[in-house]
């Protein structure tokens, strides 16, 4: 019989019988002032759009800017790769194909274009020359 009772003044409290608390009725209805919501909101979105344009900005229109490439061939086609619109390569005359390679392996260039072959030499990241094209075995 208490068990019951004390169920029954805990109800007209407005609390309820597995443990929440009572509601305060003078805070039921009162919500974040706008002051309070901006000054976390706004500082917010300032910090997205600033991250945001800041990418877009830097990223937009990723381009090479003067990347060293040996050739091995007639010196014409080194001028003729240094005179690309917005110079995005730096074409420097090679010997032979051995040098070339030994280039990119001293991270001289960082690739070699064979003029001969039309073949395309890149340094992978472990360092080593490889050829670039339908061929994936290694030189």
């Amino acid at each position: 019989m208490g068990k019951s009772r004390e169920l029954d003044r805990s109800a007209s409290r407005g609390s309820f019988p597995w443990g929440g608390g009572a509601v305060d009725p003078l805070m039921a209805n009162i919500a974040p002032m706008p002051k309070a919501v901006a000054l976390v909101l706004i500082p917010a979105l300032v910090l997205t759009l600033a991250f945001a344009f800041s990418y877009v900005g830097a990223f937009h229109d990723p381009a090479p800017h003067h990347v060293s490439v040996a050739v091995v061939g007639p010196p014409a086609v080194a001028a003729e790769l240094n005179h690309l619109p917005r110079e995005p390569l730096d074409a420097r005359q090679a010997a032979s194909r051995p040098d070339a390679l030994s280039q990119i392996n001293d991270r001289k260039v960082y690739g070699a274009f064979e003029a001969a072959t039309n073949r395309l030499f890149v340094a992978s990241a472990a360092n080593r020359a490889w050829l670039l094209g339908p061929s994936t075995s290694r030189s």
